[in-house]
């Protein structure tokens, strides 16, 4: 039974393919007192929560305690607000990319925080909108970079059809609810010719959580986050390519890196699980660097044709 302060939503078939053939994953988040659980689809392979916060419930997670503790899942404890250089570092070199790519033109970020990749981008001379569900982090972009941010979701802000050159969603597909609607609507926003970035965790490709999953199957045992599930979907590079061609993308990048393993255990872990993680991170950082491959992090670029 779900506590009567948390709306949950069931889901029955995959968000991808609609199959009904789902499989358990083991591993719940713990939030609030109600248990919402893995899912994986038989035949596409997406993993997503079968149970997902919704309403009020959903708009209450991002609120000013996300983005000073939460905003980075946990790898890092400086706020989101703290982290100004790094994130316009990071910005600069996924705009290179773009524009290797495409013309300067009108960019929109959805889910866009602060602010920090907008405000990147209008030095280098694009026109930026962005649209960011906290208030408090859309307030920022707002008062303190002087940015057009609106405060709401991409499904409750008008904007007319295929006025964008670019859509760019950052660390923001796996937390909405509906990722193929949402993919659809990246597509009506963006012109003909015009670009879709998405940048996010590929968190169950790296080769620790793949062991892990496995781990947990063979033994019959569940993995219990207690935290707010704000991750609904768990992507990889076969599903987020798998959702763009849905969408009528064309993927012309998928590139995979490594978040550098750390001794220190940021998100205090029991002592086992970290240092088996770490010890497992190492080798899986070169991988992923020599070869592309075993990320826990992905960077795709589409064209709509």
């Amino acid at each position: 039974m779900s506590s009567p302060s948390v709306e949950t939503r069931d889901l029955s078939a995959c968000p991808l393919c609609d199959s009904s053939h789902l499989a358990e994953e083991p591993f719940e988040y713990l939030y609030e007192g109600v248990a919402f659980p893995g899912a994986r689809c038989r035949r596409c392979g997406f993993v997503f929560l079968r149970r997902q916060p919704a309403g009020e419930s959903f708009r209450r997670m991002y609120d000013a305690a996300y983005f000073e503790s939460d905003y980075h899942c946990g790898h890092e404890e400086r706020p989101y607000f703290a982290g100004e250089r790094e994130e316009s570092a990071s910005a600069d070199g996924l705009l290179v990319l773009l524009e290797r790519e495409i013309d300067k033109g009108r960019l929109l970020e959805v889910g866009c925080a602060g602010g920090y990749f907008l405000a990147a981008a209008r030095k280098r001379g694009w026109a930026t909108t962005g649209i960011e569900i906290s208030e408090d982090a859309s307030r920022f972009a707002r008062d303190h970079l002087g940015l057009d941010v609106h405060t709401g979701t991409l499904e409750s802000v008008p904007l007319a059809p295929g006025s964008f050159d670019v859509v760019y969603l950052g660390d923001v597909l796996e937390h909405v609810p509906d990722p193929l609607p949402t993919l659809g609507r990246l597509h009506d926003l963006i012109r003909p010719g015009g670009l879709v970035a998405i940048g996010g965790p590929i968190t169950l490709n790296s080769i620790d959580r793949r062991l892990g999953l496995w781990a947990m199957r063979l033994l019959g045992r569940r993995k219990v986050l207690r935290q707010a599930p704000y991750h609904l979907s768990e992507f990889v590079p076969g599903t987020l390519r798998f959702a763009l061609r849905q969408a009528g993308f064309e993927t012309l990048r998928m590139a995979q890196s490594k978040i550098p393993p750390t001794a220190r255990n940021v998100r205090r872990r029991a002592p086992l699980e970290h240092w088996a993680k770490f010890l497992l991170d190492v080798p899986n950082a070169a991988i992923t660097g020599w070869f592309g491959v075993a990320g826990d992090r992905a960077l795709a670029i589409a064209r709509r044709p």
